[in-house]
């Protein structure tokens, strides 16, 4: 079959409204501690001001919140794609944020997917890139090079992406399968992807400029409260997109594996 892309996309949007209850009940843990614990990591390694050089606790700091980041985001992912394709399935806070065999495989399909993705855009630009610094000068052509690499890395990763609703659902995907149920949907599929995330883009660029309004670049910059308020916004705009982008993929694993037997129950 051929995935509708816009008919795709709106149905996630719908859904993600119409479960907006459920996103913010599941959500909320992980917001909460990112927001909290970004803005505590920058008042212990700046003392609150963003111009100050952070050092190496600055660095561990980023770098435990960054690893906290994924675990949270692998946590919300899997809880929202049993969501969608297991509707019958009661998820609590305490049950979507309990670490089980299915997160790691998810964890484990996201660093490979994520890692050959970025293979892709690297052995793409990096040879036009250097050939345009030697010329002294990025041409069109160096640009659209690099941007084709970038559009062909979307496309691996979304052949590869049935691989995440796969793992949430405890069934068997390899790779290879993944690659076959997308058949001449990659594009479709990784538009939309894209697609998905241009209201939280969009709603996060409105978030800065309205910031910028009310308290001015210099609050913002300085003022852990208006800092910590900016990251809970910030936060939960970023996983009601996840939301979005999430549901996305499992519309297409329901539609593409209807009457499949490509992807069996552990």
């Amino acid at each position: 079959m051929r995935l509708p892309v816009l008919a795709t996309v709106l149905e996630a949007y719908l859904f993600v409204w119409r479960e907006r209850r459920d996103l913010s009940i599941l959500a909320f843990p992980a917001v909460a501690v990112l927001a909290v614990m970004g803005t505590l990591a920058m008042a212990l390694a700046s003392g609150g001001e963003p111009d100050t050089p952070r050092g190496g606790l600055g660095v561990l700091l980023d770098l435990a919140i960054g690893a906290l980041n994924l675990g949270l985001v692998v946590l919300f992912s899997v809880a929202w794609h049993r969501k969608f394709l297991v509707p019958g399935e009661a998820i609590t806070v305490r049950e979507a944020l309990r670490w089980q065999r299915r997160h790691t495989r998810f964890l484990l399909y996201a660093l490979g997917v994520v890692a050959l993705s970025w293979l892709v855009i690297l052995a793409g630009s990096v040879v036009p890139l250097m050939m345009g610094a030697a010329a002294g000068g990025i041409a069109p052509a160096t640009v659209l090079l690099v941007l084709t690499a970038i559009a062909a890395a979307l496309f691996v990763y979304a052949r590869l992406s049935m691989l995440f609703p796969a793992a949430a659902l405890d069934r068997v995907l390899g790779i290879q399968q993944s690659w076959l149920l997308t058949a001449r949907n990659g594009v479709r599929l990784a538009l939309a992807i894209v697609l998905s995330s241009v209201v939280y883009l969009l709603a996060a660029l409105g978030l800065g400029l309205a910031l910028d309004a009310a308290f001015g670049d210099s609050a913002v910059r300085t003022s852990l409260t208006v800092q910590l308020i900016g990251a809970l916004v910030q936060h939960g705009l970023a996983f009601a997109g996840l939301a979005a982008g999430v549901t996305v993929l499992s519309i297409a694993y329901r539609e593409l594996t209807r009457g499949s037997a490509r992807a069996a129950p552990l």
